[in-house]
């Protein structure tokens, strides 16, 4: 019986990695918001800015408007305008924008301390 090969896929250089947009940082995702009126765009956290959320004495709020204001693409809020729609919005509402931000970093539904 002959056994199959596995394709073997050619080993990338570093100019490819730097070009490879692994975080949806160009185009986004869109993330449908009915409540809003229709959708945004997001992308991705990168491993540094998912660093800083480990950061000791950062509060859950804080984490919450850095991941809001780094992977919301469109439209974009500056740190305090998120953290502004955060204490404004439905919970419901701006956790399904934040959880397809951590989805999307490869976080794990368990990352944010309940």
């Amino acid at each position: 019986m002959a056994t199959a090969k596995k394709a073997v896929s050619s080993v990338v250089t570093l100019d490819q990695i730097r070009a490879a947009d692994d975080t949806h940082a160009v185009e986004g995702v869109l993330v449908e918001v009915p409540e809003w009126g229709g959708s945004v765009r997001v992308r991705g956290l990168t491993r540094g800015e998912t660093r800083s959320l480990g950061t000791d004495g950062i509060t859950p709020a804080d984490a919450e408007a850095f991941t809001l204001h780094h992977g919301l693409v469109d439209p974009k809020l500056t740190e305090d305008e998120a953290r502004a729609l955060l204490d404004e919005k439905g919970f419901a509402t701006t956790e399904r924008v934040l959880v397809a931000i951590l989805d999307l970093s490869g976080l794990a539904p368990g990352f944010r301390q309940e």
